[in-house]
């Protein structure tokens, strides 16, 4: 045992073959250096312990303690455990804070380091968190909490049930004197597997306690979880040569407790990450290895600073995106920087930095962008919605020098948004929106969505979509466990941007579909919108108030669908519309074409000046065609055929040719209507044209 002070340094060694223990009876003073050692536990655990110098822990077989009401600086070889604590005499004199610092450090179990402000009450645990609430429970468990050091006493707590797994903590008494966060276990019958939780909040005085840091070229080396806790320090285990077991690090007070100090942690090989919190700068990396959820235990990393966190993996991949299923935690913004694959999730709403990796998948509430993400690989963003509100509300990834593989863009919850932009060629693989709207079991196959609107930019390349995915614009197709509607169709209200002002856009994958009421707007050189479509839904070209044009041709087709239009456009070369077996209804004022090519059943289409039709065009069903200007077709292969009655207005003239009518062709116009390269018994199945045009008319030979 160990009393007393001294002023030179201190070694206590117990080297025999025992398990000799090292403890104290008293408070100890050392103004130099203490060396301690022994075969069994060292227990320096009095907290108003004065040890001014270095402490070097030698070769210590069993688990060691040791405490001191001011700065604390730790080196040497644990085999065992090892519990270090600056700042611990809570009532005493002296100033704060005070800081624990490592030098070159071995441990072969469990490091945990706190630093303590002085003048605190500290050690209090006023709240619990459920990270993890277990399964199995059939009782309500009793909380059991782990022993307080002397002259503390222990907490007292209640749990919730609900469906065999522990909802919620009620803490009715916060006990006192904890120096690191207690271990809490369960007791009840029935349960299968213990929740996990932990204490959020400790500490109830202002102020700030010292930092955990460790000194200039020395390494850390921890085989166990390494658990480090400021008060509103600073954490800095920084130092090229660390390793670690599974890393912790908090700056609340308590592990799991939310703090304003920041948190640095470099490793050499892979960081496995278990409890980070800390509302300042955090900074996770690993020199050569990668960045990974600890399979062990649940994980919870909360960086909600301004600057959330920054993840360096030079050499490896960045899994922080709820892999176990256990990750819990709100990163609020994300500067990564990795060889390899990506992954990152937040309850809150991520605004992503400059991000650099092979592929990314991030699910958060909502997702968007501070600086430029330059991704080789797939791109995957899910954004939630599920905490209100969403300051900014679905995915906004719009900085132009973005540079994007294949993108996956999900919004699940309604009237959220998505806009994205790419530097170059933007590759959509799929695109979802308001899939949430569908409920487990379905009633139908067919339900309305929100109004949130989809944004789609190439700065300098086109727009495109590959993969077999299902790019839904506007919408979702949601796969269910009902029989009876195994795929519902979710179809929103919400206007499809599409831009490619340097390039084309060709959306044609047989999975891509528009499922949007408030139509689809672009602006592009080429546009190709190829749907697959659905029986009684319609491809909608343009949109209120927004305009629409392509430079060359615009070529749309719905192989199940209809095709309309929900606003104006223009097509300065060859518009083409085709649907299997729908309609075509083209009639939104201030619409106009280079030419026109049509294949439909019913075929209604308006043009704002002179319609010129392409051979090869065809109406299965009755057509009506209207031109601000002429009417012409265009000398050709092959002849525009009507399978049912036609009609034609024009402000100007018309002139037909190569042209076959089953029905009856009526005529409207102002200037010439001349038929005469038609043959009424072979083109227009005998039947006489009715002409209620006020201009000449020329009629069909015989």
């Amino acid at each position: 045992m160990v009393q007393g002070g001294t002023y030179g340094t201190l070694n206590l060694l117990a080297n025999d073959t025992s398990t000799t223990a090292i403890t104290q009876t008293a408070a100890v003073t050392v103004n130099s250096s203490l060396v301690v050692g022994a075969q069994g536990n060292i227990t320096l655990a009095t907290v108003s312990n004065n040890i001014t110098g270095s402490v070097t822990i030698n070769n210590t077989v069993g688990d060691a303690t040791v405490y001191s009401a001011r700065n604390l600086t730790v080196s040497g070889n644990a085999m065992a455990n090892l519990t270090v604590a600056a700042g611990t005499a809570f009532t005493n004199s002296f100033s704060n804070p005070w800081n624990v610092t490592f030098g070159n450090l071995n441990v072969g179990g469990n490091l945990s380091a706190r630093a303590f402000n002085g003048n605190s009450t500290i050690g209090a645990v006023n709240t619990i968190g459920v990270i993890n609430g277990g399964t199995g429970f059939t009782a309500t468990p009793t909380v059991i909490f782990s022993a307080v050091p002397a002259g503390g006493t222990l907490p007292v707590a209640t749990a919730t049930v609900v469906g065999g797994v522990v909802t919620a903590i009620t803490v009715t008494s916060a006990g006192s004197g904890y120096v690191t966060a207690p271990t809490i276990t369960f007791s009840a019958a029935g349960q299968t597997v213990q929740p996990l939780v932990n204490a959020v909040s400790g500490n109830s005085v202002s102020g700030s306690s010292g930092n955990i840091s460790q000194q200039s070229n020395t390494r850390l080396h921890v085989e166990g979880t390494t658990d480090l806790i400021t008060y509103n320090g600073n954490i800095v285990v920084g130092n090229n040569g660390n390793s670690f077991g599974r890393m912790q690090a908090s700056t609340g007070g308590l592990s799991g407790s939310i703090g304003t100090g920041g948190v640095t942690v470099v490793e050499d090989p892979t960081l496995k990450v278990g409890i980070i919190a800390a509302s300042g700068n955090v900074s996770l990396t690993s020199r050569f290895g990668s960045i990974i959820e600890d399979p062990a235990a649940a994980v919870n990393v909360t960086a909600n600073g301004t600057n959330g966190i920054t993840l360096s993996a030079a050499n490896g991949s960045i899994q922080l995106g709820n892999q176990t299923g256990l990750t819990t935690g709100n990163i609020t913004a994300a500067n990564v920087t990795a060889a390899g694959s990506v992954q990152l999730y937040s309850t809150g709403n991520l605004v992503l930095g400059s991000t650099s990796a092979n592929s990314l998948t991030v699910t958060a509430n909502a997702i968007s962008q501070s600086g430029a993400l330059n991704i080789f690989g797939l791109s995957s963003f899910t954004a939630t919605n599920a905490a209100a509100p969403a300051t900014s509300g679905g995915i906004t990834l719009t900085n132009a020098a973005n540079n994007f593989g294949p993108v996956i863009l999900n919004v699940t919850a309604p009237n959220q948004s998505i806009a994205i932009t790419e530097s170059s060629t933007l590759n959509l693989r799929s695109v979802s929106m308001s899939s949430s709207t569908v409920p487990t079991v379905p009633t139908t196959n067919q339900m309305v969505g929100g109004n949130g609107t989809f944004t789609a930019n190439s700065v300098n390349g086109d727009i495109v979509d590959t993969g077999l995915a299902g790019v839904k614009l506007g919408g979702a197709s949601v796969t269910t466990t009902s029989s009876a509607f195994p795929t519902v169709l979710v179809t929103g209200s919400g206007v499809t941007m599409l831009s490619a002002a340097n390039g084309n856009i060709v959306i044609d994958d047989p999975t891509s579909d528009g499922l949007t009421t408030g139509g689809i707007a672009f602006n592009a050189n080429n546009v190709t919108l190829a749907v697959l479509g659905s029986t009684g839904n319609s491809l909608l070209l343009g949109a209120a108030n927004t305009p629409s044009n392509a430079v060359g041709n615009l070529t749309a087709s719905s192989a199940l669908g209809n095709i309309g239009a929900a606003g104006s456009f223009r097509v300065g070369s060859v518009a083409s519309f085709q649907t299997g077996n729908g309609n075509i209804t083209i009639n939104q004022p201030n619409t106009g074409f280079g030419s026109l090519r049509f294949v439909g059943n019913q075929v209604q289409i308006n043009e704002s000046g002179s319609m010129d039709i392409l051979t090869g065009s065809s109406a299965f069903g009755p057509a009506q065609l209207v031109a601000g200007g002429n009417i012409n077709i265009v000398t050709g292969v092959g002849t525009v055929t009507f399978g049912s009655t036609v009609a034609m207005q024009a402000a100007g003239d018309i002139t037909l040719k190569q042209m076959q009518a089953v029905g009856t062709l009526t005529l409207s116009h102002t200037g010439t209507a001349n038929l005469s390269a038609l043959s009424k018994s072979t083109d227009l199945n005998g039947r006489d044209p009715i002409d209620l045009g006020t201009g000449p008319y020329v009629p069909p030979n015989q």
